[in-house]
């Protein structure tokens, strides 16, 4: 197991008392993806990768939207993952036709908090530079006998955490692919094998 699957059922309950309908660990690919495909729109399947580690349903009008997780440790003085972890992955699900997606990470309580602020930082300086389309949020993760607590910064460069996931999710980034043509496809399908419902 992945050191961030631990966090999915955790972060799952979290999410769901804010008014989601939370799906972990989807792999579209493994819904016979290609049969669907041919059969209605042509032999040139795109390909459904990554594995989505957090799809959410907004309960009052049913719009799909995705999370990225990624954690990370110390290992000795340094953090076990580069400050880029996620985001191609990220990237990738815009062509699945979601709302938005979000790539969060995830750091250890012995992670100092200017280290965490360095990976914050950059990741909010790639994004800026770069106008990447997706939400970011960073998060400080503590595990005891098996229960987890979070604690989310504020933004990048801060010192200041809030205790647990905000209250509100705010989805500050619309995808800019959801309204082509393929991406519209591979959303219908999505909405399909998982049964979720139109507005």
């Amino acid at each position: 197991m992945k050191n961030e699957e631990k966090l999915y059922i955790p972060l799952k309950t979290r999410l769901e008392e804010r008014g989601y309908k939370v799906y972990p660990e989807v792999n579209l690919a493994s819904y016979k993806y290609k049969d669907y495909w041919a059969e209605w729109f042509g032999k040139d399947v795109p390909p459904l990768q990554p594995q989505i580690d957090l799809l959410l349903v907004d309960k009052k009008d049913f719009s799909i939207r995705a999370i990225e997780v990624k954690r990370f440790e110390l290992e000795g003085k340094r953090i076990s993952k580069s400050y880029y972890e996620g985001i191609g992955e990220v990237l990738a699900m815009m062509n699945f036709g979601f709302e938005s997606v979000a790539l969060w990470h995830c750091f250890d309580k012995s992670i100092p908090l200017s280290l965490l602020n360095n990976y914050a930082t950059h990741v909010a300086n790639h994004r800026e530079t770069m106008n990447l389309c997706f939400d970011y949020t960073c998060l400080r993760v503590s595990e005891e006998n098996g229960a987890f607590g979070f604690s989310t910064l504020v933004m990048p460069g801060s010192d200041l955490l809030i205790d647990d996931i905000p209250a509100e999710i705010k989805w500050r980034n619309k995808n800019p692919l959801k309204y082509q043509a393929e991406a519209q496809k591979i959303l219908g399908f999505a909405r399909n094998v998982l049964r979720i419902p139109k507005q």
